[in-house]
């Protein structure tokens, strides 16, 4: 087989075992997986760099809750996005598309657990889709600490040049009278950007960020009133834009 046929077959092994590592799989697929690490796996370098490259990043996006399955429309709509997504061929390309798999398996799983219409979670999915295939060569996912106290749940953030989707699970609600606030900031200085309430734990959110003027971004817990001119309220979480 030629070097683009090589290549082509591995591009699809790596999605595969991308997919394996996020649990993401029918059960015909998982036994091909289980084939793909017995006799193949082993033996090849790439996809065993690969697999452990998944692995970490299912790992920081916190994905070790139990799985609920999407339905096929929207895996359906997940495989064509991942496929028809820039081929970015660097050493961070399996991380990108880990990241990618893992927003997009995470967010259809949870809308339809909370019962979302299908075009309902279809529009979250192509959100995220535009997201990841806009992710600069490179870059990574945006991850955010818990500030003291811990406000519990896991966020992250998927970057692009202008703009970032905010991704949640297990968020808590915050307190009654009061919304998260999301603040973009630069040396002590901040402006607010939007503001949410998780619902059911999830939160999916685009923010128009200007990474030219800020480094971080900030999540506090506000009064549900107009905001000020800087944080007041308790600091729950916050990430780094690199």
């Amino acid at each position: 087989m030629g070097g683009d046929g090589v290549r082509e077959e591995h591009e699809a092994l790596e999605e595969l075992l991308a997919a394996y590592a996020l649990r993401a799989l029918h059960p015909p697929d998982a036994a091909a997986a289980d084939r793909l690490l017995v006799e193949h796996v082993p033996g090849c370098p790439r996809c065993r760099d690969a697999l452990e490259g998944f692995r970490t990043v299912a790992g920081e996006l916190a994905l070790d809750a139990p799985p609920v399955q999407p339905p096929e429309i929207l895996l359906g709509r997940l495989r064509r996005a991942v496929a028809g997504a820039p081929r970015r061929r660097t050493r961070a390309a399996p991380a990108l598309l880990a990241a990618g798999v893992a927003a997009f398996v995470a967010v259809s799983g949870l809308a339809v657990n909370l019962g979302r219409r299908a075009d309902q979670a279809s529009s979250l999915l192509g959100t995220l889709t535009s997201a990841v295939a806009g992710m600069p060569a490179g870059a990574s996912p945006l991850g955010f600490r818990e500030e003291d106290p811990p406000g519990g749940g896991s966020l992250v953030g998927i970057p692009n040049v202008e703009r970032v989707v905010l991704v949640g699970e297990r968020v808590p609600p915050p307190a009654p009278g009061h919304v998260y606030r999301v603040w973009a900031g630069r040396d002590g200085a901040y402006e607010p950007l939007a503001d949410f309430v998780p619902e059911d734990g999830v939160v999916i959110l685009e923010l128009a960020v200007d990474r030219a003027r800020f480094d971080e971004i900030l999540i506090t817990e506000e009064p549900a009133v107009p905001p000020g001119p800087a944080p007041a309220g308790a600091r729950r979480w916050s990430a780094a834009l690199g």
